[in-house]
């Protein structure tokens, strides 16, 4: 059993030294004004592709996370092991949100300038 633990502990360990080090780093929570300018197409497919990195960053972060909490179940602290991975995943995931949420206001912000167009070329009619 003592070799178990031992085993269980030092994969664990090991495990979450090689998914921080492989970790994606999250990119800037704003977003930048050429992305504003860019044609219908070119946007959208800017925002989808911020979207699909956003995607997988939190299939990483919450990978680890359950990594983290079958490692916690082999401890003889489990709550506090549970405690520090939840506190390790909210961190990792606070500049992710942000940055989705960057995203979403850009795109809030791009279908506003398009409806407002649109508006004004038929008030010009």
């Amino acid at each position: 059993m003592k070799r178990f633990l031992v085993l269980a502990l030092f994969v664990g360990a090991n495990l979450g030294a090689a998914l921080a080090a492989s970790a994606p780093a999250s990119k800037p929570a704003t977003v930048p004004d050429s992305v504003q300018a860019l044609p219908e197409a070119q946007f959208n497919a800017w925002v989808q592709g911020e979207r699909d990195q956003i995607a997988k960053e939190k299939a990483a972060i919450a990978k680890r996370y359950h990594a983290a909490g079958f490692t916690c179940w082999h401890r003889f602290a489990v709550n506090d092991c549970l405690r520090d991975a939840r506190r390790q995943r909210r961190a990792k995931l606070a500049p992710v949100t942000k940055t989705e949420l960057a995203v979403n206001a850009a795109q809030r912000d791009y279908e506003t300038r398009q409806r407002l167009q649109e508006i004004a070329q038929k008030q010009k009619k």
